[in-house]
């Protein structure tokens, strides 16, 4: 039985239940059919109650919400192929889109669908502060809070072993990093003068490379400088491990970046505009 066929039944199950309530006589086979139908119902979606939004109904689970990654997975009941997307509000204000569209192999054996239900998100630099935040994680477009969704975070501390900044290139900043456990993905925080501007995971393993005497491979991370840090002028930059006061090695450091190629071309446009001018005034 596939998914559209058990929710179809659970809806048929909720239709007979309502009826039950109803001043209509009921005999032996319609019991039994009722029973049987709420047996169902109770079997196939126990583990994961329905939310409903009007007319559309869900299936959601945060598996996990730490200093790392936001990751879980979300299903529209009727339609269980359509991509979904998430909406993560932190104190009221920052909002975050985080698509649910990556393949879980476990979720399409489970509801016998095409499985693009699970989503996985680096968890944002704006909660990595070591400070509380008020967060909510919704199905975007409606007022469902994704089950097992905290209303609450603090990032947790995580130890570091080990990070080694690059030699900036251009507008790219790269580097290596490992935590305890290879199960483990570091995620990375840049700061611009100090103030957070993204987070990054630490996912390719290097190859040939590992920590020391553990045993555990070294990851590589890298991140593109903001448009407003390559204006010509001196940065401090920072990559620190989520969740700690740590910085990577070399780090902070001074980076002044070449113009980007459109600061440069606003540049020569006003300096041609400027000689023009010159020399209109020269022949004055």
């Amino acid at each position: 039985m596939d998914f559209r066929e058990r929710y179809d039944m659970t809806e048929r199950a909720s239709k007979e239940a309502k009826n039950t309530n109803a001043s209509v006589e009921m005999d032996a086979n319609d019991v039994k059919s009722s029973e049987t139908a709420s047996s169902v119902l109770d079997s196939a979606f126990a583990e994961y109650p329905v939310e409903y939004s009007g007319k559309r109904s869900y299936h959601s689970h945060v598996d996990v919400f730490d200093g790392t990654s936001i990751s879980g997975w979300v299903i529209q009941c009727d339609k269980p192929d359509t991509d979904i997307e998430l909406e993560l509000i932190v104190d009221s204000s920052k909002r975050f889109t985080i698509a649910a569209t990556v393949y879980r192999p476990d979720l399409a054996a489970k509801f016998n669908t095409a499985g693009r239900h699970g989503f996985r998100y680096p968890t944002p630099a704006i909660l990595l502060d070591g400070k509380p935040h008020d967060t909510k994680l919704l199905i975007k477009g409606t007022a469902l809070t994704v089950r097992n969704a905290p209303n609450m975070f603090l990032a947790p501390t995580n130890p570091v072993y080990d990070g080694v900044i690059e030699e900036p290139s251009g507008r790219k900043v790269s580097g290596t990093v490992t935590l305890t456990s290879d199960e483990i993905t570091p995620v990375l925080v840049l700061l611009v003068n100090g103030q957070p501007m993204a987070t990054a995971f630490a996912d390719t393993a290097v190859a040939g490379r590992q920590w020391r005497s553990i045993g555990v491979e070294l990851r590589r991370f890298d991140f593109n400088l903001p448009e407003s840090a390559l204006d010509g002028e001196e940065y401090s930059i920072d990559i620190k491990i989520a969740n700690t006061n740590t910085s990577v090695k070399g780090c902070p450091f001074k980076f002044t970046a070449v113009k980007s190629d459109q600061s440069a071309q606003e540049s020569s446009k006003k300096n041609e505009a400027l000689e023009r001018l010159l020399a209109k005034l020269a022949t004055v």
